[in-house]
Order: C-alpha cells, then sequence, then structure tokens
C-alpha cells in the first residue's frame, strides 16, 4: 500500500514538473515571436522628410524609427514643433544669424578675383575672337578697330560686374567642398546653371563662331593669293593662320572641358546628395548609387589655370614688353615732363616777344631780328612749322 502511494506521488511530480517545462517553453517561444514580430516591425524605412519645419534644408530624406525612438514623422513633428517659436523673426538676437550673408570679408575678396576676373578674361577672349574676325573676314583696319575699344573695354567689365553684384545680392557665394575657395554654385544647382554654367557656354559658342568665321575668311583670301601670285606669296598669311589656329586650340580646349565638367556635375550633384545624406538608399538601389569622380574636379581645377598660361604664353610678346615699358616710362616721367614743358612754353614766349620787337622796329617788315627768332625757333623746336633761317652776308649784319 505505501509502495503504491509513493508511486503515485512520483508519477504526480513528474507530471508537473513536465507541465512547467512545457509553460516554460511555450512562454519563451511567445517571447521570441513577440520580439520578432515588433523588431520586424521597428525594420528601418528611408522616408521623404514631410515635416514642415524640416522641408527645405540640405537634404530631404529620412528614416524611421529613429535615434529618439519615433516611430513615425507625426510623433517626431510634435516634438520638433515645440521649438517653433524660436525660429520667430522677432526672437533672434543675433544680426548675423538672422540676416543671409556672404560670410566673411575675405571670402568675398576671393570669390571677386576667382570669378569677376574668370568671367572678364572668357569675355576678352571673344572680344579678341571678335576683332579677328573684323579685321580678317570683315577687311577692317588697326584704326576702325580701335575707335570701338571703349565699347570693348565697357563689356568686358561692366557684365562680370553686374554679375558679381547680382550674386553678392543674392547671398549667393559658398565654399567649394574640394577646392576650399568660395565661389557661386557649390550648394545650389539654380546658380551653378544660371552665374557659372549659362556664361560660360555661351561665351565659347559666340567666341568659337567668330573664329571659325575668321577661318573661313583666310582660307578664301589664300586661296585667291594663290591664284593671283603662286604659292610662294601664302607663306606669311600661313604662318598666321598656325599661330591663330594654335591659339585657338589652346584656349577652346581647356574651356570646353571646364564646361563639359560643369556639366557632368550639374548632372549628378542630386544623386550625389541624396546618397550621402540618406545611407538606405545605398542599400536599397546599389545600382544607382553613385559618388562624385575625384579626377573629374582636378581635371576641372586645372583647365581652369592653364587657360591662363597658354594665353601668356601668346600674349607676352616682344610687343607686349615693350607696351609696358612705355606705359612705365609715361607714368614715371610725367611730372618732369610736365616741367620740361614749362620750360618750353616760357622760352617760346620770350622769342615770341623778340620777334614782335624786331617787327615794330623795321616797321612791320622783315629784319634781322625776325630771322634770327624764327632761326631760333626752328633750332628749339617749338613752333608748328619748322622753317629754316636765311642765310645773309656778314656785312648786313
Amino acid at each position: 500500500m505505501e509502495w503504491s502511494y509513493l508511486l503515485e506521488i512520483t508519477s504526480l511530480l513528474a507530471a508537473l514538473s513536465l507541465l512547467q517545462r512545457a509553460g516554460c517553453a511555450a512562454a519563451s517561444a511567445a517571447s521570441a515571436a513577440s520580439s520578432s514580430s515588433s523588431s520586424s516591425a521597428k525594420e528601418l524605412s528611408c522616408q521623404e522628410i514631410t515635416v514642415p519645419l524640416c522641408k527645405g534644408i540640405g537634404y530631404n530624406y529620412t528614416y524611421m524609427p529613429n535615434q529618439f525612438n519615433h516611430d513615425t514623422q507625426d510623433e517626431a513633428g510634435l516634438e520638433v514643433h515645440q521649438f517653433w517659436p524660436l525660429l520667430q523673426p522677432e526672437l533672434a538676437v543675433a544680426e548675423h544669424v538672422r540676416y543671409e550673408s556672404t560670410g566673411p570679408a575675405l571670402c568675398t575678396v576671393v570669390f571677386l578675383l576667382v570669378y569677376f576676373f574668370g568671367m572678364a578674361s572668357s569675355i576678352w577672349w571673344v572680344i579678341l575672337s571678335l576683332t579677328w574676325f573684323l579685321a580678317a573676314g570683315m577687311k577692317w583696319g588697326n584704326e576702325a578697330i580701335a575707335g570701338y575699344a571703349q565699347y570693348f573695354h565697357l563689356a568686358a567689365w561692366l557684365l562680370p560686374s553686374v554679375k558679381s553684384i547680382a550674386v553678392l545680392a543674392l547671398s549667393s557665394v559658398d565654399g567649394d567642398p574640394v577646392a576650399g575657395i568660395c565661389y557661386v554654385g557649390n550648394q545650389s544647382l539654380e546658380n551653378l546653371r544660371g552665374f557659372v554654367l549659362a556664361p560660360l557656354l555661351i561665351y565659347l559658342a559666340i567666341g568659337s563662331m567668330f573664329l571659325l568665321a575668321g577661318f573661313v575668311s583666310l582660307f578664301r583670301i589664300r586661296s585667291v593669293i594663290k591664284q593671283q601670285g603662286g604659292p610662294t606669296k601664302t607663306h606669311k598669311l600661313e604662318k598666321l593662320m598656325i599661330r591663330l589656329g594654335l591659339f585657338t586650340v589652346l584656349y577652346t580646349v581647356p574651356a570646353a572641358s571646364v564646361v563639359a565638367c560643369l556639366f557632368y556635375e550639374q548632372h549628378n550633384r542630386p544623386r550625389w546628395e541624396a546618397t550621402h545624406n540618406c545611407p538606405c538608399l545605398r542599400d536599397q538601389q546599389p545600382d544607382q548609387a553613385r559618388r562624385p569622380d575625384y579626377a573629374v574636379f582636378m581635371l576641372k581645377y586645372f583647365m581652369c589655370l592653364v587657360v591662363g598660361i597658354t594665353s601668356g604664353v601668346w600674349v607676352w610678346s616682344g610687343k607686349t614688353l615693350e607696351s609696358w615699358r612705355a606705359l612705365c616710362t609715361r607714368c614715371c616721367w610725367a611730372s618732369k615732363g610736365a616741367a620740361v614743358a614749362g620750360g618750353t612754353g616760357a622760352g617760346a614766349g620770350g622769342q615770341a616777344a623778340i620777334t614782335a620787337a624786331g617787327g615794330l622796329g623795321a616797321g612791320g617788315g622783315g629784319s634781322l631780328y625776325s630771322d634770327v627768332s624764327t632761326g631760333l625757333t626752328w633750332r628749339s623746336g617749338t613752333a608748328s612749322s619748322v622753317s629754316y633761317p636765311k642765310q645773309m652776308p656778314l656785312s648786313q649784319v
């Protein structure tokens, strides 16, 4: 009887232990299932920003849930909008934070040096192409072309000035993330297309058109000269054509390379910014995730600088150095020249008085004094017309 009683108690305890183990297993399975479902429910998803306060910033994508335990953008928006009163203009104390600006003065100076003179150099190249076309194609002389010099200067300096003022007025000066200089269009595609890409493309097209028309005119002149005088008389013209063609290539190729690099940048920049600001896009679309090519940016900077080197090789000739020497001479000796001119004027006045006295003494007729004064005037070189003195016998003197 006791053995049967013990057997029943043992079987009951075993059943209770098995039931307890089964319950623990079910509970662990349920907890695992719930955790897996919650983790699957909280998987990161890349979403476009819809919170009104956060629109218009440098990037427009985010992922939810975020690191602040916001499952949706509505929850994040409710918390963010608590700070809306702090963004009211009347509460902004710092004026340099309240209003947009172009940054420090040194940044503005760098922008003007790079942008203003870069655009001016492009316009001067267009003017060079135009004057060459007028001389070669339209048969204009040097005097006729020089008569429009003031208009050329007006166009070459006024257009870059207007564009530079517009950029500064719109507070569009920003930093180049690669070169580290202040320029325009590094953060805004509209500014890049309007202030940099479009002007350079227009200048390149107009200058190339004038150069092509000038080359066509020179080829026609060359063919006419060959028909009239033979091939020996076209040597100088062919030499000029080779020099101008070389200069055209040395400028057009770098300028076209810069325009091509800018096209590449403005076409791919939105994709670069999207993949950089939202890493989930690289995971979802690995085939479309691209990064900027560093070599393209280096090519752009190199071509911007090599234009000045090639143009300098062409411009810095013996005639250019002689022109600069004459300019420096005029500037340095201006005061001395004024003093010499004053002394010469006084001498001319004295000689005029002698001439008048001689005329009065001779009763208004020619005399020795007038001849001598004429000779002195001729030797001093102050008279408008040069006349040789009369030679008289010594007895008359």
